[in-house]
């Protein structure tokens, strides 16, 4: 609905740039639960630096640097291409309505007793086991 990209470019040095940008959205996305429109605010800080000596790596296996804002310098720079990098970054991966739920389905045979999704739990019996050996002790007492 809204986008916002205030940024500011100043010179770091003779041929270095450092970008200081604010970017501000309104986005509606898809529930991944039940296909609803769900509006989210986005306000982020972004920021860059572009260093002339910078070189990319050419290696197919890297180590991730302490500060990812260091980037080379590029020939051009384009900041629409940069606010979009930043939007797709600070997008919720899996947007949900605050009406979305995950219900529990239960099919079982006619007169046997249900098996729900909280008893298939890998350690709900070992909470049952729990209960059992502390009223067996507090019976002692």
């Amino acid at each position: 609905r809204k986008l916002r990209f205030q940024a500011r470019l100043s010179a770091i040095g003779k041929r270095d740039w450092a970008l200081e940008a604010s970017l501000g959205a309104t986005v509606v996305q898809e529930c991944v639960v039940t296909l609803d429109p769900v509006t989210t605010r986005i306000d982020d800080p972004v920021r860059r630096q572009y260093i002339a000596d910078q070189q990319d790596p050419e290696a197919t296996e890297i180590e991730m640097p302490d500060d990812d804002t260091i980037e080379s310098l590029p020939a051009v720079l384009d900041l629409a291409a940069v606010m979009i990098e930043a939007l797709s970054l600070a997008l919720p991966s899996y947007p949900r309505a605050d009406t979305a739920g995950l219900n529990e389905y239960v099919v079982t045979e006619p007169g046997a007793t249900p098996l729900t999704q909280s008893q298939m739990k890998p350690f709900a019996g070992l909470a049952g086991l729990r209960d059992a050996l502390k009223n067996a002790q507090d019976d002692k007492t």
